[in-house]
């Protein structure tokens, strides 16, 4: 799709989840629709956060009946960005709420939670980014059953052992956004490991039992959208993080 964007919603889950809210959504709204006929595409984020955006203009409205709709059903922010040429403006919903404005230009808040959005034209290629779920105390047919999964796996999906618990990665997209699924199975804490796309950059988010634990960023970020972590098991060097979790270097593009 080509144009400007109109409106967008950043919600914190995968890209297949938020087009499924989506399309469930839109057709309460707008009946029965074949999936050709849905207005708005569906950006992968390279963080939690996946993004929902429409480009046609005077579309305003039923973005917030989403966005609102959704942020009844996840435990964490969703945020509805306006993009007209009058209104330029970031908001958070939880429970179906406007819970505040954020000082932040849409496409900068974007790209803060790791979804970059296109200009007016065709976005160039993707910078490549790498990620791998650890999850703590949990083997690997306890996880692949809390994802709806069978071992042995087809496809790009791979969920293998560590000595920590069990690893997620796939070869053709993102994992970090499973992460909050899984905490809501597992007790112990859930570690998403990012290398990417920018240069030089690794983060580690934490989540445990649905919430926000934290995040660990190098380098350091100025302003952090979950709590600030300086440490991930004392460790602040991305190697020797991955290597306390049991994550292998060449998953994430590292050097030991």
């Amino acid at each position: 799709m080509v144009g400007k964007i109109i409106w967008a919603v950043l919600a914190p889950v995968s890209p297949i989840q938020l087009a499924s809210h989506a399309s469930e959504i839109w057709r309460s709204l707008n009946g029965d629709l074949d999936g050709s006929d849905f207005p708005w595409e569906v950006i992968t984020g390279t963080g939690v956060y996946s993004a929902l955006v429409d480009r046609e203009p005077g579309s305003e409205g039923q973005d917030e009946v989403v966005a609102q709709r959704l942020s009844r059903e996840l435990d964490e922010p969703v945020y509805l960005l306006r993009m007209r040429e009058d209104l330029e403006i970031v908001w958070a919903l939880e429970d179906g709420h406007i819970t505040q404005e954020l000082p932040y230009m849409p496409h900068e808040f974007a790209a803060k939670l790791g979804c970059a959005l296109p200009g007016e034209s065709a976005p160039s290629p993707p910078k490549q980014s790498r990620s791998v779920c650890v999850v703590e105390g949990a083997n690997t047919h306890e996880v692949a059953q809390a994802l709806g999964l069978n071992i042995p796996l087809s496809g790009p999906m791979h969920i293998e052992p560590a000595h920590r618990g069990t690893l997620v990665y796939s070869g053709s997209g993102n994992v970090t956004t499973f992460m909050y699924d899984l905490s809501e199975v597992f007790p112990g804490p859930i570690y998403s490991l990012v290398t990417g796309p920018d240069p030089g950059r690794f983060a580690c988010f934490v989540v445990q039992n649905g919430e926000n634990i934290g995040e660990f960023e190098k380098p350091e970020l100025k302003e952090y959208i979950a709590p600030r972590l300086n440490s991930i098991l004392g460790e602040t060097e991305p190697a020797k993080i991955a290597s306390l979790l049991g994550v292998p270097f060449e998953l994430l593009g590292l050097e030991g």
